[in-house]
């Protein structure tokens, strides 16, 4: 009889172990009182749970685990951790995995081990156990004044729409299986493009887009002067912070470009600026006396955002201004490779005869935004000042990019890919103003660029505020590009901004009906 009570005594014994550690077979959950230790096995069963049909290896969620639970006061300072042994077979996991956890708290400092002892939580657990655990609000960052200013984003967010999107290519005449291949040729180079060196750009690119622009914008500059950086507004931020202090004057077209407003503000410049007509930038009627800017940003090939091109008489008064006022220009040649009537016109680059102009030109509307290259073409004086800004800065595009970019030109892939997308882009721009003139609507004033990517549409009745153009485009799915906000005066002449280069024409009657009904 003493025997069958002891038997049936184990098997109960049995039942009720077996029962306690038995789960899902995709969740392993560890109970209170598995372990040899009542009071770490009673805390740790309140939060331990691998789930073996996770992504994330089972190791790293028992330390997460643990990690967590010593961290919100669970598992206090000195308790001893169970054995590896114990725990793996308690959670129905192999060793390693519980020693693996194990090792990475210790690495972190959550634990130690003592020889003979186990694993202790450390005593700097302490910390946690003192911690009052209250709803707090996330903390309050100060920003410098600097800081405030490099936050303001003068230009709207857009919706994820391609209608009317100025600056916007047509990713889809990208060769991107081309690219593809390039990429893949660059990567195999491995170890010769894995280092540190070349902060102003790889010397292939650099002599890649020297005899490039020679060929189509006139500018003659050695290699070297070629400072790659990975975007136009890093070149446009660099360059303001290595030329201004606080309360320097920089000098703007009206209107002009947000993007330049934005990087002179967190540059703590003083902003002024001179009106645009037909021939481009007028400087005469600045008062150099009173006022006397150290950098002139022109946008002068296709000025942005209205579209003309400075005169040639325009382009040498701006040139006598800046050697006047010993100031630098920055040129922004945004898209100029885009050219649909005529000639392309020369860079102001190639009429500078005192090394005053700083040249901008960008790959992001020839190629694609995402591509992330861009460069500056600088005088020779300038080029030691750029290549350690660049190196500090850290805005410099991956090598790997780089080389299949200085490919894509060198063996012709890109003057082969700009002649159709600008045979493309001038259909799509005489189809928009056809459609537009097609409305007869007097108020509208067309313009009707040589080139680029957008053209603008100005108000001339009062009460069409191109805000509330916005904010009907909005309510059906269409974000449209305001011209008030590209003017710094108080004068804003209302209008559209619409870009066309990305307006496919199966697309076409539908988005112009959507811009009509959103015009009062």
């Amino acid at each position: 009889m003493f025997v069958i009570w002891i038997k049936f005594l184990l098997i109960w014994l049995l039942y009720f172990t077996k029962k306690a550690i038995t789960v899902d077979p995709n969740l392993y959950i560890f109970r209170n009182h598995v372990m040899k230790k009542p009071h770490s096995a009673r805390l740790a069963g309140k939060y331990i749970a691998l789930d073996k049909a996770h992504d994330e290896p089972l190791n790293r969620q028992l330390y997460r685990s643990l990690r967590e639970g010593i961290t919100a006061g669970l598992i206090p300072a000195g308790e001893k951790l169970p054995s590896s042994r114990i725990f793996a077979a308690n959670l129905g996991v192999s060793r390693n995995t519980v020693i693996a956890a194990y090792d990475q708290l210790a690495l972190e400092g959550y634990t130690s081990a003592k020889r003979g002892g186990g694993t202790l939580v450390a005593k700097a657990a302490k910390a946690f156990a003192n911690r009052e655990v209250t709803d707090t609000v996330p903390a309050s960052p100060v920003f410098s004044n600097l800081g405030l200013l490099l936050q303001k984003d003068l230009r709207s967010d857009r919706l994820e729409v391609s209608h009317f999107q100025t600056g916007s290519p047509d990713g889809s005449l990208f060769p991107s299986d081309l690219w593809a291949r390039l990429l893949r040729r660059s990567a195999r180079l491995g170890g010769d493009l894995g280092g540190y060196e070349h902060f102003t750009g790889l010397p292939c690119l650099q002599e890649a887009i020297a005899r490039n622009l020679v060929q189509s914008r006139g500018v003659v500059a050695q290699p070297e002067q070629v400072i790659v950086v990975s975007t136009a507004q890093a070149a446009l931020d660099l360059t303001a912070r290595l030329f201004i202090n606080p309360l320097d004057i920089v000098l703007l077209e009206e209107p002009g470009y947000l993007g330049m407003r934005i990087a002179a503000e967190a540059a703590n410049a003083t902003l002024i600026s001179s009106p645009v007509d037909e021939f481009g930038i007028d400087v005469s009627l600045l008062d150099c006396k009173k006022y006397k800017p150290k950098l002139i940003y022109v946008t002068p090939s296709h000025q942005y955002p209205l579209g003309h091109v400075m005169s040639l008489e325009r382009r040498l008064a701006l040139l006598e201004l800046a050697e006047s006022a010993g100031a630098f220009i920055i040129e922004d040649d945004y898209d100029s490779e885009f050219h649909f009537d005529g000639d392309p016109v020369s860079s102001l680059y190639g009429l500078d005869h005192q090394e005053r102009v700083i040249y901008v030109g960008t790959f992001a509307k020839t190629m694609m935004p995402a591509h992330r290259v861009a460069y500056i073409v600088v005088p020779p004086a300038l080029i030691a000042a750029y290549k350690g800004a660049v190196r500090n800065a850290g805005c410099v595009p991956g090598h790997n990019i780089q080389q299949a970019t200085a490919w894509f030109l060198e063996e012709g892939f890109f003057r082969a890919h700009l002649r159709q997308m600008t045979g493309v882009y001038q259909l799509r721009r005489d189809q928009l103003i056809s459609s537009l003139q097609a409305w007869n609507n007097p108020a509208l004033d067309i313009s009707c660029p040589a080139g680029g990517m957008q053209l603008v549409v100005k108000f001339d009745a009062a009460e069409i505020q191109d805000d509330s153009v916005r904010n009907n485009g909005l309510k059906q799915g269409y974000d449209f590009s305001r011209l008030s906000p590209f003017y710094l005066g108080a004068h804003r002449r209302q209008g559209l901004l619409l870009g066309f280069a990305n307006m496919q024409h199966k697309n076409h009657d539908a988005a112009m009906r959507v811009l009509k009904s959103c015009i009062p």
